[in-house]
């Protein structure tokens, strides 16, 4: 059976913004800007999905 489309996004979006982090060694808001978003947006979606 296929995946749930709204858990297909939000590993799509972690995968994404743990790419993105590493390319900037972790520093948030450089990573936050690149990915358009306001640092404490990038630290809510990190802290979100925390497994």
């Amino acid at each position: 059976m296929p995946e749930d489309p709204k858990k297909a996004v939000e590993k799509f979006e972690q995968t994404y913004i743990r790419k993105t982090m590493n390319h900037y060694k972790w520093n948030i808001s450089k990573s936050a800007e690149a990915l358009g978003l306001k640092r404490q947006s990038l630290q809510y979606r990190l802290r979100k999905n925390r497994p």
